[in-house]
């Protein structure tokens, strides 16, 4: 299931994410904030066939967000230029035997109203 600590200077402490409806496995393996509170993480969710996972923090919690979702799919780390602007990278997997190929997916990004954290 996902997982996200925040660091306040001192100590780790684990933040609550959500995990995808049905997905029997999730993860997230990157994540970049333009703002303390305008944070996105993305990964993958295992529901049948691996999709795409995109969360984002708001200064006060996690909340999933909608991503383009190819089958075996999978997001493998993010970059935002600014509060309104982030791209994701990663892969769709092939069948067996055969090549994957690169992806990549503007991700929607909303500007942060606090940097309280």
């Amino acid at each position: 299931m996902t997982l996200a600590e925040s660091w306040n200077g001192i100590s780790w402490a684990v933040q609550t994410t959500p995990n995808p409806p049905g997905a029997s496995s999730s993860q997230l393996s990157g994540v970049f904030c333009s703002a303390a509170a305008a944070c996105t993480a993305v990964g993958s969710d295992l529901n049948g066939s691996f999709l795409t996972l995109a969360e984002r923090w708001d200064g006060t919690g996690w909340t999933i967000q909608s991503t383009p979702t190819p089958s075996f799919s999978g997001f493998r780390g993010d970059s935002c230029a600014g509060a309104a602007a982030c791209d994701a990278v990663g892969s769709v997997f092939a069948e067996a035997g055969t090549a994957q190929r690169g992806q990549r997916s503007r991700l929607p990004c909303r500007r942060a109203e606090t940097s309280v954290r």
